[in-house]
């Protein structure tokens, strides 16, 4: 039996580290989604990985959802069948700058998904220096970082008055190292909602970053300055931005059993995580403490 972490972090292996790949937790898929208020018709996803932003699209969508994803790992998008019923998924490098054009027809879709890949683009990203160069309304923009990159190509695909909705890193709402990231995202959309996710969100990173959702539009203003206001307001929006046991449906119960009641019962204690191993402790299924108390059954998940 392996724990959720094990599962991810055998996932974090050096090529994963390259690509820059940190798979986004369900919850948060979910949260991103939530986002959107409307009911798109037609949605991509770029850099899908596992596909959680598509799977959560969808669970909140329709499986009638008209559903396009884009990763460069081969072993990236649905292993068996589609995450829709009406779902293509393409095996490409979007960082390579002249390929987008010809996979995807601009500004055709509702709404654009993507929790991108962070850090600069290196030289061996592309086929000369480390940069992209993404066209957008007739625009050149200059790409130096992967997220950058993939904003621009979100906001070419999605048409006028759609959404796109993203997790990026903190440093692109506040670092001036990012102004002009920031003025070029502007000048193509209105900066509608941000929500901030907490340190350690994302297995194998301790990145902070936040969501936001985004409007295309065609008359915006290459404006730096409307980040910060808005990025100085996501304190109060932190516990929004993160599930609550109650979200997830979960009860939790306080034991009854202090440490010597509990040890002469048989029954799993606090004291008892000494004895894990590799994080996971297992318990005797045949064995069931017959006491009139609270008593978690085979299967149950205990937090």
């Amino acid at each position: 039996m392996h724990s959720l972490a094990d599962f991810l972090g055998e996932h974090m292996d050096r090529k994963a580290r390259k690509l820059g790949q940190f798979y986004t937790p369900p919850d948060v898929a979910y949260k991103l989604i939530s986002m959107v208020d409307e009911t798109p018709m037609r949605v991509l996803d770029l850099g899908c990985g596992a596909g959680a932003l598509s799977m959560a699209a969808v669970a909140r969508w329709g499986a009638q959802l008209v559903l396009e994803t884009i990763d460069v790992d081969v072993e990236a998008g649905p292993k068996d069948g589609h995450w829709s019923q009406n779902h293509r998924h393409i095996t490409k490098d979007l960082l390579l700058s002249d390929q987008f054009p010809e996979l995807l027809m601009k500004e055709t879709f509702d709404v654009t998904l993507l929790n991108p890949p962070y850090g600069r683009i290196l030289a061996t990203d592309v086929t000369a220096v480390g940069s992209a160069t993404v066209v957008v309304e007739g625009s050149e923009f200059d790409c130096r970082c992967r997220a950058t990159a993939f904003m621009m190509h979100a906001l070419r695909a999605t048409r006028l008055g759609g959404i796109v909705a993203a997790i990026l890193p903190e440093s692109m709402a506040v670092s001036r190292v990012f102004a002009s990231s920031r003025a070029a995202i502007t000048q193509l959309a209105t900066v509608e909602r941000l929500a901030v996710l907490p340190a350690g969100t994302f297995v194998g990173t301790e990145a902070r970053t936040f969501m936001a959702a985004f409007r295309r539009t065609s008359n915006g203003k290459a404006d730096d300055s409307i980040w910060l206001p808005a990025f100085t307001k996501l304190e109060i929006m932190k516990q929004a931005a993160t599930s609550t046991l109650g979200d997830l449906g979960v009860e939790v119960v306080r034991g009854r059993l202090n440490t010597v009641e509990a040890r002469r019962a048989g029954a799993f204690h606090l004291d008892g995580f000494g004895a894990a191993k590799n994080g996971l402790i297992r318990f005797d299924s045949k064995k069931r403490v017959e006491i009139d108390e609270r008593n978690a059954c085979e299967g149950d998940i205990l937090i």
